[in-house]
């Protein structure tokens, strides 16, 4: 049996789904693209809503969400506009932390397209979500070639950094601090 290429768990490969929202410095909606494998969708000249609805509809049981600053920007788009998104509700993996922590002395972590940073192209989520599988490529190549005594303390602080995260955010009150 073949496996589909990609980072794997426990010998099974994961169901990522990598999604890049695009919004104007305003807020407002453009666009929206997601990829799964080869898959690709791209929702253009649609509301939010309609965009969201049909994304949520692509969604499989065991997707894992996928994203470039995706804890910061994309699941905030959606908790804020969608607050009972089934995205929400997915395991999420971010790109730009795992980039930090797998290439601390880069000096930045922003994602490129044609070997230009991002923020000097115009916006295409599909192109982004693109690029974000290539980071988180990279980042799990260079995180797994890390001696295994580092990768635990890595595992422990990725878990630290999700509480304090879901704490700022609200989801968890101070009560689920341990003692």
């Amino acid at each position: 049996m073949t496996r589909p290429p990609g980072p794997t768990h426990r010998g099974a490969a994961l169901a990522l789904l990598f999604v890049d929202i695009e919004l104007g410095r305003d807020g407002r909606f453009h666009a929206m693209a997601a990829r799964r494998g080869t898959e690709e969708q791209v929702w253009t000249g649609l509301s939010f809503d309609a965009a969201h609805d049909r994304l949520a509809a692509w969604l499989r049981p065991d997707d894992i969400l996928v994203g470039h600053n995706l804890q910061r920007f994309d699941r905030p788009a959606i908790a804020e506009r969608r607050p009972s998104s089934p995205l929400l509700d997915l395991p999420t993996l971010d790109s730009l932390v795992l980039s930090v922590l797998a290439f601390p002395s880069r000096p930045y972590h922003r994602l490129t397209k044609d070997d230009r940073l991002v923020r000097d192209a115009l916006p295409d989520p599909l192109s982004d979500v693109r690029a974000s599988q290539r980071v988180l490529e990279d980042a799990v190549g260079a995180l797994a070639a890390l001696p295994h005594a580092e990768t635990d303390v890595l595992a422990s602080l990725i878990g630290v950094a999700e509480l304090h995260a879901r704490i700022d955010a609200g989801e968890v009150g101070p009560h689920a601090l341990p003692d």
